[in-house]
């Protein structure tokens, strides 16, 4: 059918909404004032989808019968209503029945209603945002809030996110990451937060600064998820023993390790042996350290694309790497690629004789 217009008559107004799609709807906003002012067209308009009540003229978005036609289709079709239907408990209730959040649209009288309140939080419980400060501490309220969606707990007043039992139910129902919204003093209590961590290892970010400072604790989160590294202890995150926990579970840990120990053998050895991407991490002294890098290339090809400057015009750990991955050369220094491959194994061949003929008239000489 054609889109509906400003010279649209009634009948074809109508045939048209009741046969149009949901998005098309939205053409009502093209009738011509008189249209929009008829119930019969607006109630087909509303019936399809209700946030089209927008385009409805003020007399009909204070009617309750159209209002209510279009809440039940769309709750939040009440921000369209007239401030006397907003205040009216049968016309919120519909609209807090379909969509909770609802509730912001709702009067201020209505939002400290508990019957009004209870209905809009247990279809969707972050609603609580929109109630009375007095209804954000009712107990009923909050735990019918907290067990259709843990986050509300935010909106709860403090009295309940100090509850341990009441912030357990918001974890389990929706993870870890709640912990935020606990209080202080919860987010220090080691029980909690381990009901935290168990749904997801994040929520170390949220614990006290004590556990996160906490041998123990950090070691069992960062053995499950070794990247949660990044939410302990600037002391723990130099120890070595926690750090190497953490990168032999996940060797990008690496890159929340302190400075010394991104320079330490062990450590970085620990991360690249997982995955060679991870000497990216490491210190620049390792990159440029001939051993360890022609052990890294030797395991990996691709760890020589985080060698130094100077160590990709070597021709030996540039060899080495060519062993493991053609794609190295990419890497080396323009000097090696012209020689191309044959040509690097040859000069690296003939350094290496250079260097082990000088090691024996070293040790001659001694």
């Amino acid at each position: 059918m054609r889109r509906i217009n400003e010279r649209s008559t009634k009948e074809y107004a109508i045939k048209y909404l009741n046969t149009c799609s949901w998005s098309e709807v939205e053409n009502m906003k093209y009738l011509k004032p008189e249209l929009r002012d008829d119930p019969d067209v607006v109630t087909a308009a509303v019936k399809k989808n209700g946030e089209v009540l927008k385009h409805a003229s003020d007399r009909l978005k204070d009617n309750k019968g159209i209002v209510t036609t279009a809440v039940n289709n769309n709750g939040i079709a009440l921000q369209f209503a007239s401030e006397r239907l907003q205040d009216d408990p049968e016309v919120v209730t519909a609209a807090v029945n379909n969509d909770g959040i609802a509730l912001c649209c709702v009067s201020e009288r209505l939002k400290d209603d508990p019957d009004i309140v209870t209905a809009a939080v247990t279809n969707k419980g972050a609603a609580l945002k929109f109630s009375s400060e007095r209804l954000q501490d009712d107990p009923k309220i909050v735990i019918a809030a907290i067990n259709n969606f843990g986050k509300a707990l935010q909106f709860a007043s403090e009295r309940f996110r100090d509850d341990p039992e009441v912030v357990k139910a918001a974890i389990n129902q929706y993870g870890g990451l709640v912990l935020q919204f606990a209080s202080a003093r919860l987010q220090d209590d080691p029980e909690i937060v381990a009901t935290a961590l168990k749904q997801n290892n994040e929520a170390l970010g949220y614990a006290s600064a004590r556990l996160q400072d906490d041998p123990e604790v950090v070691k069992a989160v960062v053995n499950n998820d070794g990247l949660a590294l990044k939410y302990a202890s600037k002391r723990l995150r130099d120890d070595p023993e926690v750090v190497i926990a953490a990168v032999e579970q996940n060797g990008f840990a690496l890159q929340y390790a302190s400075e010394r120990l991104r320079d330490d053998p062990e450590v970085v050895e620990a991360a690249v042996d997982k995955d060679a991407d991870c000497l990216q991490y490491a210190s620049d002294r390792l990159k440029d350290d001939f051993d360890f890098m022609i052990a890294a290339v030797e395991q990996n090809g691709f760890a020589f694309q985080y060698t130094s400057k100077r160590l990709r015009d070597d021709p030996e750990i540039v060899a080495t790497a060519l062993k493991q991955n053609g794609w190295a050369l990419v890497c080396a220094s323009k000097r090696l690629q012209a020689l191309g491959v044959n040509g690097i194994k040859e000069l690296a061949k003939e350094e290496r004789e250079i260097k082990e003929a000088r090691i024996a008239k070293d040790e001659v000489s001694l």
